[in-house]
């Protein structure tokens, strides 16, 4: 049997691309990019060749299996439910002790599930490297995005060394930068775009999260001994909330011994806004990326998305964003994606939380 096996993370919200991402139904469940492959199964076909099928998990809510299984077929116990959010650290500590149960030699891909990758085939064989690199005991390899711009809304990686496609160490994470930070990492090289990617062992992954997070290992080691027995559920609700609710990247990697890079040029996207999804969308002559019914006229720039069953007309609009569900219609300047949020802060406080 290979030792290797990817964690896809599939939980989260998914607002930020409102009204077509809901609480109830994210980003990472939607064929948002292709027209016909969630972005989770898009994430987990890219792994085909490298990772076999039934060692590719899912760890999200309870309530996601539903769409998770939409994706892979019936999945058994390679979908981890977690009892509630807790941000990264935990999720991964939780799915790195099913893995160990199994596989006490586990080496493990960790994934976001809400990614569009453009180059399938360069990310195989990017992660293959981070694999081959991981295999040294006790190494945490990220895999970063070489940056094309001077991107604000990422958090950074900054290299130990020049840029390498073997892989570099790791000098540090570095927040979200102002805007005259990133145009000087740019300029400056030995930087990448931390794209929350990570190889390591299992049991390394865990070791670390025991040393750094002591009470969320303890915690762990309590349902990892509780798995396969009656008790599991239970121990599993209350000892999951005694986890810290932290990201990996807080709560592990910036103190973590041994940790390397490896940059991604595969084009890649978190999709995390409307103007995201109109870059990687197929744009007609006009720039314009549609999916749905839509006439159209003298429109340039504008990123249109119409639910089935709907049709939309617009004319003489440029650089706009236009989403029409069955309940709820968004219209904004490409650029001000960002403020999807405070509207549906908006429509909650006017009592309309069931269009969360």
């Amino acid at each position: 049997m290979s030792s290797k096996h990817a964690v896809i993370m599939a939980g989260g919200a998914g607002t930020r691309l409102w009204p077509l991402g809901r609480r109830s139904r994210p980003k990472q469940f939607l064929p948002l990019v292709d027209g016909e492959r969630s972005l989770l199964k898009a994430s987990g076909d890219r792994l085909h060749g490298l990772i076999p099928e039934q060692q590719i998990h899912v760890v999200a809510g309870t309530e996601q299996k539903k769409d998770a299984e939409v994706a892979f077929g019936t999945m058994g116990a390679r979908f981890i439910a977690e009892p509630e959010g807790r941000n990264t650290a935990p999720c991964i500590g939780l799915a790195c002790a099913w893995l160990l149960r199994a596989d006490p030699d586990a080496m493990v891909a960790i994934l976001p599930a809400d990614h569009w990758i453009k180059d399938e085939d360069q990310f195989r064989s990017t992660l293959a490297r981070a694999f081959d690199l991981a295999a040294v005991s006790g190494r945490i390899v990220t895999i970063g995005i070489v940056p094309d711009h001077a991107a604000t809304g990422f958090g950074y990686l900054q290299l130990d060394g020049e840029e390498n496609d073997q892989g570099v160490p790791l000098s540090a994470f570095i927040e979200k930068p102002s805007g005259a930070e990133a145009k000087r990492m740019l300029a400056a090289g030995g930087y990448l775009w931390n794209a929350g990617m990570f190889v390591a062992r299992a049991r390394t992954l865990l070791e670390e999260i025991s040393r750094q997070m002591p009470s969320t290992g303890k915690a762990l080691k309590r349902i990892a001994e509780a798995m396969g027995s009656d008790s599991y559920d239970e121990v599993l609700v209350r000892e999951y909330a005694n986890c810290e609710a932290i990201s990996i990247d807080y709560g592990v990697m910036e103190n973590a011994a041994d940790v390397w890079a490896v940059p991604g040029r595969f084009g890649w996207s978190d999709v995390g806004s409307w103007d995201a999804l109109g870059e990687v969308r197929a744009n007609d002559d006009q720039g314009n990326a549609v999916k749905g019914s839509a006439v159209m006229l003298d429109c340039t720039n504008c990123v249109v998305d119409v639910a089935d069953g709907v049709t939309v007309a617009l004319a003489d609009l440029d650089n706009m964003v236009v989403s029409v569900t069955s309940d709820a219609v968004l219209v904004l300047p490409r650029g001000s994606s960002q403020r999807v949020k405070e509207l549906l802060g908006a429509l909650v406080k006017k009592g309309r939380e069931d269009l969360q």
